[in-house]
């Protein structure tokens, strides 16, 4: 229900994005990778990608990009379109009013370290990594904060993990910006841009700036009368097309079809039944207890070694704010284009 309205949801993101810069007199944004989700787009993406280049270009923007993990192909998308305002930087340096930004793709660890250390350095560098002090858990594609030439820049803007956090280290800003539409449940439902300004000085700050994404809901529905409740304000907020989770005790009967019958078609509702529990044994919602359950990540090891690229794969698949459908699809995907590289070779 709704799910053909997500591509215009980030569509829609992606312009309140442009909307933010023009009301902050901001000249160029910067997306540190996967301006789009997959390495084969349809027609309808490069659309869209058109339409937001014809809002940059009507308000005189430039959007800097390189390529990530979802969308890197050879040549990149974003040259095979031809588009006029958003321009790719992989593996170059350019200078837009006075300010230098190098951009590096997605690449492997090993390969991005060796890379983006042998950079000279200057204002921006734009790269699409996982970094573990962000992350905070071990990965064998995660490099070091300290691996970073973070006295070479003022500013290390990164793609890949969906949260919005910033660190200063040596003087530079370190971080992500974060998603701008929910990819994950396990995100921040507020998505915010980051603006850095520099002064006739050269020096550096930044602000957090939030944005308007989709209206989310969470309900939780332990009896007959929470249900009735949880229909009451999914009427209220039908008209904003939100996407509804429930979270549901086993045994209400009907969560989806009698919460659709008050929202509109293009809203999306997700049942999510809660562990643990079962009407016929539980008298009241405080005695409900959610066992703690081994993570997806916990079993990795029993089926691919760490040096195997699969062990990398579900690694990825288990990150926060990972949608393992499409990381599984773009795997599939750069295997074809290496094959076909590796053919036109």
């Amino acid at each position: 229900m709704g799910l053909s309205t997500r591509g215009t949801d980030f569509t829609n993101a992606a312009m309140a994005v442009v909307e933010t810069a023009v009301k902050h007199d901001v000249k160029v944004i910067v997306n540190a990778g996967d301006l789009l989700d997959i390495s084969r787009p349809s027609s309808n993406k490069i659309e869209e990608l058109q339409s937001i280049d014809e809002a940059l270009s009507y308000n005189g923007i430039t959007m800097l990009t390189i390529s990530g993990n979802h969308d890197k192909s050879y040549p990149s998308w974003v040259d095979v379109a031809k588009l006029d305002n958003i321009i790719n930087i992989d593996n170059k340096v350019v200078d837009i009013k006075g300010i230098s930004f190098a951009g590096v793709p997605y690449m492997p660890t090993p390969q991005l370290k060796a890379t983006i250390n042998a950079l000279s350095g200057g204002d921006c560098l734009v790269t699409h990594c996982a970094v573990k002090e962000f992350i905070g858990f071990e990965s064998s594609s995660a490099i070091l904060l300290e691996e970073l030439p973070t006295s070479k820049f003022q500013a290390i803007l990164l793609g890949d993990i969906h949260i919005h956090e910033y660190m200063e280290v040596n003087g530079c800003y370190v971080g992500y910006p974060g998603s701008i539409e929910l990819c994950s449940r396990k995100e921040d439902k507020q998505k915010y841009v980051s603006i850095f300004e520099w002064d006739k000085e050269h020096n550096l700050s930044r602000e957090s700036v939030p944005i308007g994404s989709r209206k989310i809901v969470e309900l939780r529905i332990f009896t007959d009368d929470d249900m009735e409740a949880a229909l009451a304000e999914l009427t209220r907020v039908a008209d904003e097309d939100p996407i509804v989770y429930i979270h549901y005790a086993y045994g209400i009967k009907e969560i989806v079809p009698r919460a659709k019958r008050v929202l509109s078609s293009d809203s999306i509702v997700k049942p999510l039944p809660i562990p643990g529990t079962h009407r016929d044994f539980i008298d009241y919602k405080e005695t409900i207890e959610i066992p703690e359950l081994a993570g997806p990540r916990d079993f990795i090891y029993n089926y691919f070694k760490e040096e195997n690229e699969l062990h990398e794969l579900a690694s990825k698949c288990c990150s926060p704010g990972a949608v393992p459908g499409v990381e599984i699809a773009n795997y599939v995907a750069n295997k074809l284009n290496q094959s076909t590289i590796i053919a036109d070779e």
